[in-house]
């Protein structure tokens, strides 16, 4: 009596199986070497914060808080002014996103109070107001949201300068 086998030959079918986890492991460790290697240009980083305490800030005078810099997201800004004898009229954060200018304006800012910046959803696209609670409106994180080109900087009108710190802090990550 004649046996047949209806199996195939188990040492071929073995190496058929250590040839296809030798290519899924081959697979695997080429992706896993291309997301553990990604360059940092795709990834946000954190930066040390952007920061200006500018002593007797003279009236009208533009203080660069972060100077141009290239691929950024701003995560917050906030600044103020204290003074004691001449209330300052206006304070102003400039922010200059690809080219494109948005002012942030408060009239008579009231003295160490901390303003962020706030849109102003019925007024001109360029030209917006502060607020003074911690949470910015989704307006002004889409307008600020990130750019290829950013530059913030800040001012103060004086009727009689005097010695006081104009602050601002820009919170930002960025793309190397």
């Amino acid at each position: 009596m004649t046996t047949s086998n209806h199996y195939p030959d188990s040492t071929i079918t073995n190496a058929k199986i250590d040839a296809v986890d030798d290519y899924i492991d081959t697979e695997v460790a080429a992706i896993k070497a291309k997301t553990d290697n990604l360059p940092t240009s795709t990834v946000w980083q954190r930066q040390a914060d952007a920061y200006l305490s500018q002593a007797n800030p003279v009236s009208t005078t533009l203080y660069e808080v972060l100077a141009t810099t290239a691929n950024v997201k701003i995560i917050s800004i906030a600044t103020n002014i204290t003074w004691a004898t001449t209330q300052p009229n206006p304070l102003v954060i400039i922010a200059t996103v690809d080219g494109v200018s948005v002012e942030f304006t408060q009239a008579d800012p009231v003295s160490a109070t901390t303003y962020l910046p706030n849109a102003n959803v019925g007024g001109a696209a360029t030209s917006h107001g502060f607020a003074t609670s911690h949470a910015i409106s989704t307006e002004i994180a889409s307008l600020l949201c990130s750019g290829r080109s950013v530059k913030i900087a800040v001012r103060v009108t004086w009727a009689t300068t005097q010695p006081t710190p104009l602050v601002c802090r820009v919170k930002y990550a960025q793309k190397s």
